[in-house]
């Protein structure tokens, strides 16, 4: 499959899930106007972060797709630069800027307390394929990768049947971040053996 399509169908996937979601809303506003261009900008800021460290796998269905990567994978300093500058641009505005950038650096304190992992930055399946195939085929992609490198894998959430699901697949919560009446709750998966 070609980047472009991959990236179409990603990002479709991804603007699908971000009604509702808390931390979204606190990174780029709620419903409103100018909230489908953010919610557009954000899902192509998340999709490009992810697959310039080659973590970006969709569902064999096209219904499903998961975002993973080691966190120590070298990106040029300009290509993240020019990714976090469109971010702040076109989906966070300047008035928010400042509580993201908290709330993130609050998440990487907790995420470098255990080194070297593998971040599940984003999983996600269309309402209408929310069965135990699409899940499970990603989550089992996630799992592999852990078991490959022997690392663990950190995942962050502030929905609380996210957290649930996670839980459920094996993560459990390492840390608790509160930030002006937003939980995050910080979870890791232990490598299976």
């Amino acid at each position: 499959m070609e980047l472009l399509e991959k990236r179409k169908i990603a990002t479709r996937i991804m603007k699908n899930s971000f009604d509702g979601n808390d931390a979204v809303h606190y990174s780029i506003g709620k419903i409103g106007a100018g909230y489908l261009f953010r919610k557009e900008a954000l899902a192509r800021f998340m999709f490009d972060f992810c697959e310039r460290r080659g973590g970006v796998y969709l569902s064999k269905n096209n219904k499903g797709v998961i975002c993973f990567y080691l966190n120590t994978i070298p990106v040029c300093w300009i290509d993240n630069l020019w990714d976090e500058i469109c971010l702040g641009i076109l989906a966070i505005g300047p008035f928010r800027a400042f509580r993201v950038l908290q709330r993130s650096n609050l998440v990487s304190k907790a995420q470098a307390k255990i080194g070297e992992h593998i971040h599940c930055w984003y999983l996600g399946v269309e309402p209408d394929a929310r069965t135990m195939t699409t899940a499970i085929e990603l989550k089992n992609l996630l799992y592999k990768a852990s078991l490959k490198t022997g690392l663990p894998v950190l995942a962050e959430t502030t929905m609380i049947q996210n957290r649930d699901v996670y839980v459920r697949m094996g993560f459990r919560v390492y840390e608790e971040i509160k930030l002006k009446g937003l939980i995050t709750y910080c979870l890791i998966l232990e490598p299976q053996m």
